[in-house]
């Protein structure tokens, strides 16, 4: 097994060769290891395979890795491994609405509800039905990790606080509506 050294070496003086041996070696591993961990088909995991093998290509041949401190299979599957937690992120069919800061008096109408997950599409089609204005409150706020503050200046509210009781009507409008819905999801189950 040639060691890290010479394989960035190869790669460095463009021996593709390296590449094929580095698939064959390290692909079957890879897919076990990946199918035993994550909640991903196999497709995607060779898909995020190769992914991994040419960006590992891409960044020693362009000068952006010229050395490890790891063997290049520990370096390979690591790589993998952020590729598959993100794609396992985007793949989960269920979101947990715990997951949102909510106010107290929203998490007491969330408590009641009898269960706090709910479909994906569900909650994606409720937040189409928001004005552009909410949707972009939630955005700003759940999604890009922006305070009230900043969403009031960039949205040109006088104050976050403005900002915060509006996010909360929202909040408050999406549980009802979400409830409503899967009522009605249960009733047609039954």
């Amino acid at each position: 097994m040639p060691s890290s050294k010479d394989i960035i070496h190869r790669i460095k003086v463009n021996d593709e060769s390296v590449m094929v041996f580095l698939y064959k070696t390290y692909r079957n591993d890879f897919v076990k290891w990946a199918l035993h961990r994550f909640d991903v088909l196999e497709d995607d995991v060779k898909d995020v395979f190769q992914d991994v093998i040419i960006s590992f290509y891409r960044d020693v041949s362009g000068g952006k890795l010229n050395s490890l401190k790891c063997s290049v299979k520990t370096y390979l599957f690591s790589c993998g491994k952020n590729h598959l937690i993100n794609l396992s992120k985007k793949n989960q069919k269920f979101v947990n609405l715990l997951d949102f800061d909510f106010t107290n008096d929203e998490m007491n109408k969330i408590e009641k509800m009898e269960n706090a997950y709910y479909d994906k599409n569900l909650i994606e089609n409720v937040i189409k039905k928001l004005s552009e204005e909410h949707q972009q409150i939630l955005q700003m706020f759940y999604f890009e990790n922006k305070d009230l503050e900043t969403i009031a200046k960039k949205l040109g509210y006088k104050n976050s606080n403005v900002v915060k009781t509006i996010k909360s009507n929202c909040l408050k409008k999406m549980m009802v509506t979400i409830d409503n819905m899967s009522k009605v999801l249960k009733m047609l189950m039954l």
